[in-house]
């Protein structure tokens, strides 16, 4: 058995951190272990003196190839919104091969993978040192007083090996498999006894991990072989010369119990690379490269290592020129996502997304459809929403080329604005996925989630009073989220005057959530009894119902309304509107802009966006200005209403039309400015400011919260 192997790290403190008003903290993993250090706050030269020690039972050549990994970052309230400064790494080979088997007191410089053109991040002060059973235990001598600057000291106190270069530029390592042969088939086991009985082979799924330097990369899995092909190629993203010394090239069988190692071999990078130069580039033709399995048969790989830079052709194979060296990166191929945030979806769930310092909201949002199964935002209408940080029930669209750190920055610049008292605030910015241009089209190729999504959209709208169902229907449509939210009803209505029981609070909070709020205004216990009766009732009725089929059976009935999916805006009808002084809601769809009464929400007027010959606000009068024909003169329609909401049906109108004219222009192959006739203006005085159209090769810019 494998004896304990004892890996001390001791950080001391770290100098030159990057930030402002920050609260560092370092985090070290080695191997799947993780420890970390005291939070200093406000400080960008913090003072720790923390030593740390990792044990494992393991073989000296497993735990050589384990990494030792430090990173910094500033911790703040919540853990999820840690901002990361930067990251050192070494192996664990790396700091054994050292005198004394130790690093001591030495500047660790710290880098972000996720951005290879910002430098040296800071630097932590660290000592390293690994005991293997036997070793002799030295003290190491105190490094001698200097009167030079403490730049310096960094500068020649660096935890480098010696004769390393401080400055090591930035390379993309790749590694290409090529095929393996001499796999073994299923000759063991549960699964070599079936296939015994059935007097048939039982082939694995093979696939290859690469690891390098803390990073991992895989192949496709090979169905059913033991002779797979892949001609795939793994990246990584490391300094250069790296301070870690193999890589590791294991193949694993996919099986549906658990994946399990055929086999592994290590690549040493000083046996595959040139000596004689420097900033060299490993080089190794397609070769074939013998693993041992777990019963000591050797197989066969075919990996390939190079650098980054112009290959040419070598007996027929692909290899790596002999006098080029590794290129700084601008685009890293693979990149750690370092900060993460949380998305809300409308039915009380949320996904954890992760970004870095460059994400904009549209690759935000392309990530987030990836994980969550919806459709691009051109294609479900989908977009992301924020909350406003003074407090105030409003959500601001996010436009897609603004990055999602910004955004954060932004948000949290507002919020401390708000509270300049020495009270601390722990709110924290509130994102959230909805559909925001909603089209008839998307009903096909639409997916479960989506539709799941617009369900609980529908139903916010209902609460709120601003669709238009009757006290019967309202209660069928809660009955059927209820279903999709707690599945089937378990127990009857209790009986008055028994203890409230636990169906019973169930029945109220359905109610709440999913019944509109001016149907329960005013109710007497009485009714409020009689109501819930009637919930249960509808809600018992749909036992055994599966959720999508709930929801399948919600928007079916949902969508007969013609408004579904518009955005209501409550106004008030100003001369000269001819509806003047009239309470009205304006709903924003994918036809155009409808006037509808306020108590009814039926149709008064509607205006398609082909009619709209301008529109914009000031301060709180909104304005729509509609040409009927050539031969009428235009119309004015004047409303009163908040300025917020002016802001939000003007971006609102001008998605529509946008999104409108790149469909058309899609179907028909023209070009988006030969469509557009209508564009958001601003109004001083209730005058109307003439504007020529602009040009529209791409959709117009229009103002962002953010």
């Amino acid at each position: 058995m494998p004896s304990a192997l004892p890996v001390n790290v001791n950080i001391l403190e770290a100098q030159k951190l990057v930030g402002v008003n920050i609260n560092p903290a370092v985090f070290i993993r080695v191997g799947d272990q993780k420890k970390h250090t005291a939070t200093q706050k406000s400080t960008n030269c913090p003072f720790y003196n923390e030593n740390f020690q990792f044990e494992f039972q393991e073989t000296p050549q497993v735990l050589f190839d384990k990494v030792i990994e430090i990173k910094v970052f500033h911790r703040r309230t919540l853990a999820f919104l840690m901002t990361h400064i930067g990251t050192f790494k070494i192996d664990i080979s790396t700091v054994y091969n050292q005198p004394d088997h130790r690093f001591y007191q030495k500047w660790g410089p710290l880098t972000d993978p996720a951005d290879t053109r910002s430098g040296i991040k800071g630097y932590v002060k660290a000592s390293l040192s690994v005991l293997m059973k036997g070793d002799a235990l030295s003290m190491a001598s105190l490094p001698a007083p200097s009167s030079s600057s403490a730049s310096d000291d960094i500068e020649k106190n660096l935890l480098l090996p010696r004769g390393m270069a401080s400055e090591r530029p930035w390379a993309r390592f790749r590694v290409r498999i090529y095929r393996a042969e001499g796999l073994p088939t299923m000759e063991a086991g549960l699964m070599a006894k079936m296939s015994k009985a059935t007097d048939r082979t039982v082939f694995i799924d093979p696939y290859v991990q690469v690891s390098f330097a803390g990073q991992q990369g895989e192949t496709s899995v090979a169905s059913a072989t033991s002779s797979p092909v892949w001609n795939e190629e793994i990246s990584f993203i490391e300094q250069f010369p790296p301070l870690a010394q193999r890589i590791r090239v294991q193949v694993l069988d996919d099986a549906k119990m658990g994946n399990i190692a055929l086999a592994t071999h290590f690549l040493d990078l000083q046996q595959i690379s040139d000596p004689t130069r420097n900033g060299i580039n490993p080089i190794t033709p397609p070769s074939e490269t013998s693993t041992q399995d777990g019963g000591g048969e050797e197989c066969r790989v075919l990996p390939t290592l190079h650098g980054d830079g112009r290959s040419r052709k070598e007996r027929g194979r692909q290899a790596v020129p002999n006098g080029e060296s590794c290129h700084p990166l601008r685009t890293p191929t693979i990149t750690p996502y370092p900060f993460s945030v949380p998305v809300h979806f409308l039915n009380n769930t949320y996904q954890v997304v992760s970004f870095d310092a460059s994400t904009t909201v549209d690759e935000f949002q392309c990530r987030l459809n990836q994980d969550t199964g919806i459709r691009k935002t051109g294609l479900s209408g989908f977009s992301l929403f924020t909350d406003d940080p003074t407090g105030r029930e409003l959500e601001h669209f996010l436009q897609g080329a603004i990055k999602i750190c910004d955004i954060i920055s932004k948000w949290e610049q507002a919020l401390k604005e708000q509270h300049t008292g020495k009270s601390e605030n722990t709110r924290t910015v509130r994102l959230t996925y909805k559909n925001r241009l909603y089209s008839s089209l998307q009903v096909r190729g639409e997916s479960e989630r989506e539709r799941l999504l617009l369900a609980y959209q529908t139903n916010e709208a209902i609460v709120a009073g601003h669709f238009p169902v009757n006290k019967e229907l309202a209660l069928e449509m809660a009955a059927l989220l209820a279903q999709v939210e707690f599945g089937d009803f378990e127990r009857p209505f209790s009986a008055p005057g028994s203890a409230q029981t636990k169906s019973n609070q169930t029945l109220k909070q359905v109610l709440d959530r999913f019944y509109p709020k001016h149907y329960r205004r005013n109710t007497s216990e009485e009714q409020l009894r009689q109501l819930l009766q009637r919930l249960s009732a509808r809600w018992a009725s749909l036992r055994g119902r599966s959720p999508s089929e709930c929801v399948r059976i919600y928007l079916t009935v949902a969508r007969k309304w013609p408004f579904f999916g518009a955005r209501l805006f409550e106004a008030e009808a100003i001369p000269p509107s001819p509806e003047k002084g009239a309470r009205v809601w304006l709903a924003v769809h994918e036809d155009g802009v409808s006037v509808l009464e306020h108590n009814s929400v039926k149709m008064l007027v509607s205006h398609p966006y082909k009619t709209l010959v301008t529109f914009g606000g000031c301060k709180q009068d909104f304005m729509l200005v509609v040409g009927q024909s050539k031969d009428k003169a235009t119309e004015k329609h004047l409303f009163a209403m908040d300025a917020s909401k002016i802001r939000e049906i003007t971006l609102l109108i001008s998605g529509y039309i946008n999104s409108t004219h790149q469909q058309k222009a899609a179907a028909h192959h023209l070009s988006a400015p030969a469509l557009m006739v209508a564009q958001p203006i601003s109004l001083k005085s209730k005058e109307l400011r003439s504007k020529s159209p602009p040009t529209l090769g791409r959709p117009s810019k229009t103002p962002t919260l953010l």
